[in-house]
């Protein structure tokens, strides 16, 4: 038995823990694309929530406000009269949290799509 001989064995051993191993990388993906999904429904769910009864919001703004201390909150345009922004400055972080909360799961399930469109045999061929 030559060392040629042993050779194309010694790559089928390798191919095949090579596709193992993108099979179990792909299974990660998908359980993380599964999640991505759940989550980003239950952002949407969330969301519907809060346009059918918006008063929910305000503890949540209130503890903002709180947290910041946006009553006694001042700000300066161009040194002219004093704005105090209050419960304004307060609902739009709140907003920017929500928004920053629901993009993250909606970028987490395109990026999984696309790595699960490639992965697989003959995904995503460029026509």
């Amino acid at each position: 038995m030559s060392h040629s001989d042993t050779q194309p064995e010694h790559r089928s051993l390798l191919a095949t823990l090579a596709d193992l191993l993108r099979a179990l990388c792909l299974c990660s993906v998908f359980v993380l694309f599964a999640l991505g999904t759940w989550h980003t429904l239950s952002v949407f769910q969330a969301f519907g929530k809060i346009v059918q009864n918006p008063t929910i919001l305000s503890e949540s703004v209130d503890a903002i406000s709180q947290m910041i201390d946006a009553e006694t909150l001042t700000i300066r345009i161009a040194g002219e009269l004093p704005l105090q922004p209050g419960k304004v400055l307060a609902f739009l972080l709140l907003f920017g949290w929500y928004l920053v909360w629901a993009l993250l799961p909606i970028q987490i399930v395109a990026v999984c799509s696309r790595i699960l469109l490639r992965g697989f045999p003959g995904g995503d061929k460029k026509k």
